[in-house]
Formats: C-alpha cells, structure tokens, sequence
C-alpha cells in the first residue's frame, strides 16, 4: 500500500484545532472537512472543544490500516460515535491509480441528535 518515496523533507508550525478556535475566536455552529493523510485521530484528539461547535465533520479515512500508527475507517467510525457523531453518507472517495482499488472514502458524520426543525430528529 505504503510505496512513497521521500523526496524533501520540510518543517512547519503545527497547531490544533483547539488552539485554532481560540485564536481565531471561533463561535457558533459550522461544518469540519479534515484531510490529513492518515493523521485523522491526531486531528480529533486536538479538537474535542472544536467539535463541541461542529455539527457536520467530512473527514477522508482509509479503508484499512497503513501502518501500526494510523486508524482504519472502521476505527475512525468508532471514534466518531463515542464523540457524539454518527456515519451519515459517503461523499466521495479514491482509488489507488495503479490497481484501482477503492483505497479511501469522504465519510459524512452528522451531530447526534441532528435537528432539520425544533423537535424534528432523524
């Protein structure tokens, strides 16, 4: 799966999303869209306020596990339920272009419970 050649190396301030919220001083409600090459759960683990104002997460996730370190998609589902979000739909996906091998999918997570109107739960 993994036959990626290093070619340069490059340094770069890394924050979370918490640290995100608060320096931007996010509020209210919103959307999250996390591609991350593998590095879904690190992303979560640093952005639980973050979510606390996130309805909908669109995040990319492999299908399995590429290494010891990385989450699978089914890992990542779980991850997401135990923090209040529930699979929704697949909003895209891609293949490995050399086999065509359905590699990664752009899952839809919705806020449990998500309301379309006061009272309204699907």
């Amino acid at each position: 799966v993994n036959n990626a050649e290093v070619v340069e190396i490059v340094t770069s301030e890394i924050i979370t999303l918490d640290q995100l919220l608060e320096e931007k001083s996010l509020r209210g409600k919103g959307i999250l869209k996390l591609d991350v090459q593998f590095a879904e759960h690190l992303a979560i683990e640093g952005g639980y306020k973050l979510l606390g104002i996130v309805d909908v997460c669109i995040i990319e996730l492999s299908l399995w596990k590429t290494s010891e370190e990385t989450k699978s998609l089914v890992e990542m589902m779980d991850i997401m339920a135990k923090l209040g979000f529930r699979f929704y739909d697949e909003v895209g996906y891609w293949r490995m272009p050399q086999t065509g091998t359905l590699f990664q999918k752009d899952i839809l997570f919705v806020k449990n419970p998500l309301y379309l109107e006061p009272g309204q739960v699907i």
